[in-house]
């Protein structure tokens, strides 16, 4: 899984363009090794180790403040599954 550019919101995504709830831990990692494109990104790490690259909504696809205030963190995030990235949308802090 690597960052890419923004579809079309066309309801192609693979949930069908339906908002998601993922809940995991946020990490930079190197994303899009082997491209002109490639650079340390965000990342949300599920229970399972299984990963979603991230963007947020109108957000820079190589920086973005709230990503890096979020490093280290578990966090919930609402958006919707793109073929390569995770859009995120909505923001929250899990109730331990």
């Amino acid at each position: 899984m690597c960052a890419a550019s923004t579809p079309a919101d066309d309801g192609s995504a693979p949930n069908g363009g339906e908002h998601l709830v993922l809940e995991g831990r946020v990490e930079r990692r190197p994303l899009g090794q082997g491209t002109k494109s490639a650079h340390q990104g965000f990342v949300l790490v599920l229970a399972d180790g299984s990963w979603h690259a991230l963007r947020r909504a109108g957000g820079n696809a190589y920086v973005d403040p709230a990503f890096e205030a979020m490093e280290g963190r578990r966090v919930q995030l609402r958006g919707k599954l793109r073929p390569n990235f995770f859009l995120v949308d909505g923001i929250d802090e899990p109730n331990d």
